[in-house]
């Protein structure tokens, strides 16, 4: 072997073992605190065992509290998310208790919420039959306050079911400026509406979305024409439809 490849070699394995010392030195120095606190930790019990159960029980909480935090957090999570479901279940059309529960409920929940609110066609559709007789006024009111301040997605759409018109209007264009899929059933609602300039307003969102989004919204106002069929204002709805696929087609 050549004189430099043999002094490589040397210092290499000079290296490794230098190496494998600095850890075992390391391994040695935490084994020893570890040890020499189990030792202290001994003398403290002997001497003082009610000073030693209290470290105890210390340590135990500093270590176990942040985990089983997190388990009731996630378990309160879960327990509200269930009620929450069992509630978009249960009320039928005049089930006008049912709604206000479900009302009360959504003043704490995420626009997730309001997704599993939105592919419920037959809920929907009685929350806005008691909205339109003016049977929520008192829970839907929560909502109007909010829209003034920081409103978030379910606070933007259950404050168009408001009875003021100047909320309604306020509520649809605060959802036609950040549009989504689940704001599609209350947009429809508002756009056969009996205020005019509510309903302007709704079928002009509804126009923008269909025109630069078609296939992400136009399968969803499609879904809500047979329940706005027999409304006074349902036909102009379904002539937006229209307007939208003739002039992509055309």
């Amino acid at each position: 072997m050549p004189a430099r490849t043999r002094s490589g070699a040397a210092r290499s394995s000079w290296g490794d073992r230098a190496a494998v010392a600095v850890a075992v030195v390391l391994i040695g120095v935490v084994m020893s605190a570890g040890l020499w606190q189990v030792i202290r930790f001994a003398r403290i019990w002997v001497n003082d065992p009610g000073l030693a159960t209290v470290c105890l029980a210390i340590g135990a909480v500093v270590v176990l509290g942040p985990m089983q935090a997190h388990r009731w957090v996630a378990a309160r999570r879960q327990d509200r998310a269930d009620r929450f479901r069992r509630l978009t279940e249960r009320p039928a059309r005049h089930d006008l208790d049912g709604y206000r529960q479900l009302l009360a409920a959504l003043r704490r929940r995420s626009p997730i919420a309001l997704a599993q609110l939105s592919s419920r066609p037959a809920l929907i559709d009685g929350l806005f039959f008691h909205a339109r007789r003016g049977d929520l006024r008192r829970e839907l009111q929560p909502f109007a306050d909010r829209l003034r301040k920081r409103p978030n997605p379910v606070t933007r759409a259950l404050a168009s079911l408001h009875p003021d018109g100047h909320v309604r209007e306020a509520a649809v264009s605060a959802m036609v400026e950040r549009p989504r899929p689940e704001y599609v059933p209350f947009l429809a609602e508002r756009a056969v509406e009996w205020v005019e300039p509510v309903r302007r307003r709704a079928l002009a969102g509804l126009h923008r979305m269909l025109t630069e989004q078609p296939a992400r919204y136009r399968p969803l106002v499609a879904r809500e024409l047979p329940r706005f069929a027999a409304r006074r204002h349902g036909p102009a709805l379904a002539a937006l439809l229209d307007q939208v696929s003739a002039s992509r087609t055309g």
